[in-house]
């Protein structure tokens, strides 16, 4: 019995793996969808999530993947929270969110959908009644979901057969605190950059004679890669070079280290060759013969897709950070070049700051105040407390997304009790997933994130707009 599940699963796993590789280039991105828009499925019958969603949640690789999940405790509480992760404005993601709005409607029966940025109950009977015509209904909300007016939601919602119960979970103080600060940072634009350019140029300038040759060429190498000039693996392997000429460990279980074998592994095996005896095996039915196991190419095949499905990108790129500011400090030659690197750094997240572009953990070590005092020892002691008081106005911004976290978790909670489910979705932006995350923890509560698939940048015009 057990051997026969087992082959079973070896069978869906290498079936997934003919369709992988019908779709992709191993290594590389998925294709973009042909129509931004989505066919809208549905029985017409109002789903209700009564049984409890299972341990494990899956959703079709083409909407998105899982990134992270946790299982109360037994004796913790029945609620679930199905948290898929909002880029804003950005028409594949939101695209690919309403899918997988969908698809948790029709596999878990949940129809409870808790939306950021919005108050209380959702009424689109209006928008759903007129034009009664529903053809036209879907073209009127398509152009407006392609403008980026209408969210993945709420797209779904009026368009749908079967829609989603929609619900705002924000704080609507906070909410608007929030957005004054991020309005008056932009209406007082000028003023914030005429203290920040001087400062720039003069550690721009300053860099050339400090640093050496071969830190200054990993500092352009990083700069290059931050702005995506550089390939991810191609940089990690630079990276993995220089930790090993300066005795920097690697974990080994590291999702950095799984990206740097997956390089090994892609020039051990032929897609097309390995397509090409999947398909064979399953047309002579033999795919559970485990003697298949037994060529090298299934088998290399096999370890990069499960390493693939492993990968988690935030985890990867934190990694790398962290070992790129090791090495930066490795690199410096003497307490000058140090101190200098991290009154570089520090300025850096001053900037990302003013742009409301720091992750948390970037705005961890910008509390940490590392690298301040030796930018306040470079800029004119004049300029200092006028930015540091523009700087400080804009880290309110970060305290109001904190509480904001709270509030919302608290109202989901509160819609889940009213509506008496015992599973909802939550849709809020990736800024607010530890801090949401972490406060569903506490309380014992089970949760899943989900990020929506998304190849392309987040279009700042729009968002913006």
């Amino acid at each position: 019995m057990h051997n026969t599940r087992r082959f079973n699963s070896l069978v869906a796993f290498l079936l997934t793996g003919i369709f992988l590789l019908s779709s992709l280039g191993i290594g590389h991105a998925l294709p973009t969808r042909p129509n931004p828009l989505f066919a809208v499925s549905g029985t017409g019958a109002r789903h209700r999530c009564l049984a409890p969603v299972p341990d494990t949640v899956r959703v079709p690789e083409e909407y998105g993947r899982v990134v992270e999940s946790y299982r109360a405790p037994e004796g913790g509480s029945s609620k679930h929270i199905l948290h898929i992760q909002d880029i804003h404005a950005h028409t594949e993601a939101q695209t690919n969110s309403a899918h997988l709005i969908e698809h948790l409607q029709q596999e878990y029966g949940v129809d409870l959908v808790a939306v950021e940025g919005a108050f209380g109950d959702f009424d689109l009977r209006f928008f759903r009644a007129f034009p009664d015509d529903a053809k036209t209904r879907e073209q009127v909300a398509g152009y407006f979901f392609e403008k980026g007016l209408l969210t993945g939601a709420d797209y779904l919602a009026i368009t749908s057969e079967n829609p989603p119960t929609l619900y705002g979970i924000d704080d609507e103080q906070l909410y608007f605190e929030q957005l004054a600060v991020f309005k008056k940072r932009y209406s007082n634009q000028s003023d914030l950059e005429d203290l920040l350019e001087p400062v720039e140029l003069s550690i721009a300038q300053l860099q050339k004679e400090i640093y050496s040759p071969r830190l200054q060429q990993f500092i352009d190498r990083a700069e290059a890669f931050e702005s995506a000039d550089a390939d991810l693996r191609e940089y990690a392997q630079h990276l993995e070079r220089l930790a090993k000429e300066h005795s920097l460990p690697i974990q080994e279980s590291s999702d950095f280290s799984a990206l740097l074998r997956l390089g090994e592994l892609e020039g051990q095996f032929d897609p097309d060759g390995v397509k090409a005896k999947l398909q064979k095996l399953a047309d002579s039915e033999s795919l559970q013969d485990p003697r298949i196991l037994e060529d090298p190419e299934i088998r290399t095949y096999l370890e990069y897709v499960k390493l693939s499905q492993a990968l988690d990108t935030h985890d990867l790129l934190s990694q790398l950070k962290q070992l790129e500011d090791q090495l930066g400090l490795a690199l410096c030659g003497s307490s000058e070049e140090k101190d200098f690197l991290l009154a570089s750094r520090y300025l850096g997240k001053m900037t990302k700051l003013a742009d409301f572009k720091l992750n948390r953990e970037e705005l961890s070590k910008y509390q940490s105040g590392e690298g301040r005092n030796e930018l306040q020892s470079l800029v004119p002691k004049a300029m200092w407390p006028e930015l540091g008081k523009e700087l400080q106005s804009l880290e309110k911004f970060y305290t109001i997304a904190f509480d904001r976290d709270q509030a919302m978790v608290e109202n989901v909670l509160q819609a889940m009790e009213r509506e008496g489910v015992d599973t909802a979705v939550l849709i809020g932006g990736g800024f607010h997933t530890e801090g949401m995350m972490k406060a569903l923890a506490a309380r014992n509560i089970s949760y899943t994130v989900i990020a929506p698939r998304s190849t392309t940048p987040q279009d700042e015009e729009k968002y913006h707009g």
